[in-house]
């Protein structure tokens, strides 16, 4: 029979080795505050960091594609566009409901950025934004006023109307997702570092 010290230990070990499956489970962070998202071979959703709600009618951070994130698709998924980078849900509604995201696919050796919004379960046509470099920071800020989603890469900003006019309720941050149709093909490895 164990002592009430053993029984301690083992209860305050159990309980730091589930702390620590937890915090493996939900991603990685650097001590300098950058995240890892990684999105395993054969999957869509991304490890990393979730669970966040906006504090704000606007994110601000940079990120960086690494030089896994490069794929290549020889059929008409090509064009599908993935959502890697960081985003929200709007109006306490779902992700096809009502939601801001930056789109992006490869294109040659750089990596086209879009928008990617759902209005009232409509998808909009995506507008070009700008083109990135893999390995290369790039600073992104998305958000929204009463009219508008406000999407921003580097300075280069592109507007889309918002038709859901909610107030306030929870705005849900969207993570690292790749796809269209086809999942990745290798891991893939996004870096973000939010800012204030």
């Amino acid at each position: 029979m164990f002592h009430v010290t053993q029984l301690k230990t083992r209860k305050m070990k159990n309980i730091l080795t589930i702390s620590i499956l937890i915090f493996a489970s939900c991603g990685k962070m650097t001590s300098d505050g950058i995240r890892i998202y990684t999105i395993p071979e054969g999957k869509h959703y991304s490890k990393g960091i979730k669970g966040e709600e906006m504090e704000s009618n606007t994110i601000y951070y940079r990120a960086m594609f690494k030089p896994n994130c490069k794929y290549f698709i020889n059929s008409v998924d090509s064009m599908d566009l993935n959502k890697r980078l960081i985003g929200f849900v709007d109006c306490n509604s779902t992700v096809h409901r009502n939601s801001a995201r930056f789109g992006d696919r490869a294109v040659n050796d750089m990596v086209e950025i879009t928008t990617y919004v759902y209005n009232d379960q409509e998808r909009l046509p995506e507008k070009p934004i700008t083109f990135v470099n893999y390995d290369e920071w790039f600073y992104c800020a998305i958000g929204f006023t009463a009219d508008e989603y406000i999407f921003s890469v580097n300075g280069i900003e592109v507007t889309e109307t918002r038709t859901n006019k909610c107030d306030r309720g929870i705005h849900e941050f969207l993570y690292s997702y790749q796809g269209g149709n086809i999942a990745a093909q290798h891991e893939m490895t996004i870096l973000i570092e939010m800012l204030d």
